[in-house]
């Protein structure tokens, strides 16, 4: 470590906020770039969200075709040089993360798997996955997270990396604002350490990789359409980046857009978190044999795969959606289909088989379904 200079508490040439998988590898390119790195994490734990998730990377097998599937999924709201250097990154992430692999003796696998739309290019992408981590073989449990999974094996393997290569970690240690100078320019980062403010000078960047805002209540109240909605997500990510971003000029894009299926919500007020109902297989419409089960607990087979059990109609008893869409996690975006009602929100009924007992749920709509959540009161389930 290099002295920081006057009126600055620590210095780095690049200060990374978030030790996530994004994080990790921000932290690791830099340094091997030459630079001196400083990885910050507000939590007590590293891992973000990257480490209690599936671990499956989509990754594409021709960039060409990426780039028109990304196209597609975007509808034109993001600038096609950000989409052709995500594509033609796409492509070289398999053998990237099996460079990083090796020196961990990890194993890295990569599958063709159809995207999750029918647009042109689905065809050419995969997922790219850490399918055993030797460190973990005999593990039950990884940093604050119970049992193995395979966002513990991706991330075992950039901690690994991080390790080795020495790059100074301090957590936790909460980054509260960037410092800019005169005329704008990034200068450092605020931090909280230990109680104390701490004012670190990044000489050449400071990078963010501090996640979403989930848990930050006002953020989802001015940006999401449709209230409340609960979240499935890391805690840690209460949109710090984001408003730090903001404090020194930079504009927002995409603030609307969540990924969000069927929940429940507990019935104690204090638990932050919302229940997926299930987790349903992922399917390309017209692609006979095209589910994909990442993500499904084990065993995951379509003979062993839980069909829908239940419908959604609106008060009059009308169906105006399609329950289980290609991707589930896009209930929150996918339009309704069949229902004439264009007001700004109204209650609808998610009626279950016997098997699954019946249960009502709140839908919020736009000409499109909205959050779906139902309330658990003394054992039996209410709007």
């Amino acid at each position: 470590m290099t002295a920081p200079g006057s009126g600055w508490d620590d210095a780095a040439d690049v200060a990374v906020v978030g030790y996530g998988a994004a994080g990790a590898v921000a932290a690791i390119e830099a340094h091997d770039a030459g630079a001196e790195v400083l990885l910050l994490e507000k939590m007590p734990h590293p891992g973000g969200l990257s480490i209690v998730s599936a671990g499956g990377i989509r990754v594409a097998m021709d960039a060409e075709r990426a780039f028109e599937y990304l196209q597609a999924t975007c509808g034109g709201r993001t600038p096609l040089p950000v989409l052709r250097a995500l594509a033609d990154g796409m492509v070289r992430i398999p053998e990237y993360l099996a460079s990083l692999a090796r020196g961990s003796g990890a194993t890295v696998t990569t599958t063709p798997a159809l995207g999750n739309y029918p647009f042109p290019g689905t065809e050419s992408l995969a997922y790219c996955e850490v399918a055993r981590a030797p460190e973990l073989d005999n593990a039950t449990e990884y940093h604050a997270v119970p049992g193995i999974r395979g966002g513990c094996k991706l991330f075992s393997v950039l901690e690994h990396n991080v390790l080795s290569r020495g790059i100074r970690l301090v957590m936790p240690a909460a980054a509260e604002r960037l410092i800019a100078g005169e005329n704008g320019e990034v200068q450092g980062v605020s931090v909280r350490i230990g109680g104390r403010v701490r004012r670190i000078k990044a000489r050449r960047a400071v990078i963010l990789a501090c996640g979403g805002f989930e848990h930050d209540e006002e953020m989802k109240r001015q940006y999401l359409q449709a209230m409340p909605v609960l979240t499935g997500a890391y805690r840690g990510n209460t949109g710090d980046g984001i408003r730090m971003a903001q404090g020194v000029g930079a504009a927002l894009w995409h603030m609307w857009h969540y990924h969000g299926g069927y929940g429940l919500k507990h019935s104690d007020p204090a638990y932050p978190f919302g229940f997926p109902i299930k987790l349903l297989p992922i399917w390309t419409p017209e692609r006979p044999g095209s589910d994909s089960y990442l993500g499904v607990p084990e065993p995951a087979t379509a003979a062993s795969a839980v069909p829908v059990a239940w419908i959604v109609v609106d008060q009059s008893g009308q169906r105006f959606m399609d329950e289980y869409p290609p991707y589930p996690s896009d209930t929150g975006v996918r339009p309704s289909t069949g229902s004439t009602r264009r007001c700004s929100a109204f209650r609808g009924y998610r009626v279950s088989s016997s098997s699954t007992r019946t249960d009502a749920a709140c839908i919020r709509s736009r000409g499109r379904s909205r959050t779906i959540r139902s309330t658990v009161t003394h054992g039996a389930r209410t709007t």
